[in-house]
């Protein structure tokens, strides 16, 4: 999967375009493998389960994870967010239905994604819980999530 060139990779609440991928560097943008639906029920139903760099087998709390596997990016065009991009066509037309046929899209609990961006000074990333807008671009979805990154305990 390329990285797209379109403009508008998300929209800020007063729809305005927030960065060009253009813009980004490959620093900035990375391969991820997103795992869908709730951690609370084994990675099933609509949502976020899961975002890892490809390769990297995550510990999940759950022993069976049975959420579908996607391949996208994950952008951090400035600090405070990133964007999560999914190329549309993966799953079977039902499937994708299923998913991405929402106006939003649920991140049931705070994801770790220090792998992405590195422990510097030993703090760890994060993508906050909630419920997301879910934007539909020629051949993507993308997602505007909050990241945050803690202090080391």
């Amino acid at each position: 999967m390329s990285l797209p060139s379109h403009k508008h990779v998300a929209l800020q609440p007063s729809g305005e375009p927030l960065e060009l991928l253009t813009c980004l560097s490959g620093q900035r943008a990375q391969r991820a493998n997103i795992i869908l639906g709730m951690l609370r029920h084994n990675c099933r139903f609509h949502g976020i389960c899961r975002v890892d760099p490809p390769g990297v087998t995550a510990s999940s709390p759950v022993p069976l994870c049975h959420g579908e596997s996607v391949a996208g990016w994950l952008l951090r065009p400035k600090p405070g967010y990133c964007v999560l991009l999914i190329e549309s066509g993966q799953l079977g037309g039902d499937e994708e239905q299923y998913h991405f046929a929402r106006p939003s899209m649920e991140i049931g609990h705070s994801l770790d994604v220090s792998a992405f961006y590195g422990v510097g000074g030993g703090k760890k990333y994060w993508l906050g819980a909630g419920a997301y807008r879910l934007r539909k671009l020629k051949g993507h979805y993308a997602i505007r999530l909050p990241i945050y990154a803690l202090p080391p305990c």
